[in-house]
């Protein structure tokens, strides 16, 4: 009974310390971790031991570091777009993130495909191609995958 007790204390935990994560290349080795998304912050990776605070999550806007204010917004996501700043109108729609795929501005056509988000794998472009594979992910929600999105933007 008490060593029951310990697993299931020792899973519970392994669960509370549950996070999205982002790698450059496709093992998802510990030295390429690049992001980690846990709760209402973004680290930026430099190596496993060195974690800093990258951006703050707010309801649907993101802030430069646990900064608040309203010039420092640096992305609102609404309905599965990404605008510049905080704005909501279709004029300032930066991405669209759609079946996998991330596109430019409000396009759905395959030649404004920037990246292909499938099985953990983010691809270049339109493609699923081993190829074209340049960084993996983890999600520890599905609702993550929009963060994922904004994060590998800049790539």
């Amino acid at each position: 009974m008490t060593r029951l007790i310990l697993l299931i204390a020792l899973l519970s935990s392994f669960v509370s310390l549950a996070q999205s994560k982002v790698f450059i290349g496709i093992e998802k080795f510990p030295n390429d971790l690049i992001f980690e998304i846990k709760g209402e912050l973004i680290y930026r990776v430099s190596n496993p031991s060195i974690k800093s605070e990258y951006l703050f999550l707010d309801q649907d806007k993101v802030y430069f570091r646990d900064r608040k204010f309203f010039t420092d917004v640096k992305y609102t996501f609404k309905n599965n777009l990404i605008y510049k700043g905080t704005s909501t109108s279709s004029f300032d729609i930066l991405f669209t993130v759609k079946d996998g795929k991330v596109y430019k501005g409000d396009s759905t056509f395959s030649s404004d495909c920037l990246f292909t988000l499938s099985n953990g794998v983010i691809y270049k472009g339109d493609s699923s191609s081993a190829f074209d594979a340049i960084m993996s992910y983890e999600l520890q929600t599905p609702d993550d995958l929009i963060k994922v999105a904004m994060l590998i933007l800049p790539y």
